[in-house]
């Protein structure tokens, strides 16, 4: 009876663990920097240039000092205080102003700018210090 007692227990707790998330060593430090990019494009809402803007920018977070790289299309919303206009939305992080200003003048990200620069109309940055 023990045995079956300790072997549902065990299954039990192995089963929920995937939950669980383990870190070694020292935490990850929290980005510090949000450089936030908003993107108008020259044919709004075109499902192809927002693709391939969004595709492109994932490969900015090989870049030294780059902690994450999210991007989306903008999320409709009724609420006047809402500027849904725009029709990508970036948002990079990092830990330091440093990091930042590197990443600016890195040849990967020049080279990212010049590749959607055709694509695009107007973008606004907003960069937050946390």
């Amino acid at each position: 009876m023990k045995a079956f007692v300790f072997a549902l227990l065990a299954t039990t707790l192995l089963s929920t663990s995937s939950c669980v998330r383990l870190q070694f060593g020292p935490p990850a430090p929290e980005p510090g920097i949000h450089h936030i990019v908003l993107v108008w494009l020259n044919l709004s809402g075109n499902p192809s240039y927002r693709q391939q803007i969004i595709s492109q920018s994932q490969r900015l977070e090989k870049i030294p000092g780059v902690m994450s790289v999210n991007a989306g299309r903008s999320l409709f919303s009724n609420r006047d205080i809402v500027d849904h206009s725009f029709d990508v939305g970036l948002d990079i992080t990092f830990e330091t102003s440093e990091d930042l200003q590197y990443y600016l003048t890195h040849p990967d990200h020049l080279r990212f700018v010049e590749e959607i620069k055709p694509l695009v109309k107007r973008i606004v940055v907003y960069d937050i210090k946390k």
